[in-house]
């Protein structure tokens, strides 16, 4: 009855022993999980703070898009000023009717935009580049025809306004 005493004693003691080395093990091992699950929530924070969208630029991007295709007869410049640079003020054509080819003067032209659309890309601080998608509703001599028309804008901050540096423009 001894030896079985001694021998349960023992077992007991191995069994204990045993149990706090995995004890141990896997308190080092919350440790470490605990630390890479905090350094990896570090890492998306600053991931997301990096991450910018200026919604003034998207405004000012809606604006010019506004500005430029809804009008009677031809674009104003009026209209656009406030949302372009000179870059883009030389590529624009205000004296004739924009998606209208062969129209006279005095003949009814008339544009404007529908389902408007903008999409943020990539951006600095001074920096926003949008994708626009809209459909161009043109009526010339009492025919209406829609067309989908999409534009890349480069948006500069210059003087605390948001303005149009460069664009790309297709019509489908």
């Amino acid at each position: 009855m001894k030896k079985i005493m001694i021998g349960v004693s023992i077992f007991t003691a191995i069994l204990l022993i045993f149990l706090l080395v995995q004890n141990n093990r896997l308190k080092d091992e919350k440790i470490a999980i605990e630390s890479a699950l905090s350094l990896a929530k570090e890492n998306e924070e600053e991931e997301t703070q990096n991450v910018l969208i200026h919604t003034d630029a998207g405004e000012a991007g809606e604006a010019f898009v506004n500005g430029y295709f809804n009008y009677v007869q031809h674009a104003k410049r009026e209209a656009v000023e406030p949302y372009i640079t000179s870059n883009v003020e030389e590529l624009l054509s205000f004296d004739e009717p924009q998606g209208v080819e062969g129209a006279l003067e005095g003949e009814d032209v008339e544009s404007e935009v529908k389902n408007l659309k903008v999409y943020y890309g990539q951006s600095t601080n001074e920096r926003q580049e949008l994708y626009v998608v809209f459909d161009n509703e043109i009526s010339f001599n009492s025919v209406t025809s829609s067309v989908a028309s999409y534009m890349e804008l480069d948006m500069i901050l210059t003087d605390e306004s948001w303005k149009v540096d460069r664009l790309t423009f297709d019509q489908h």
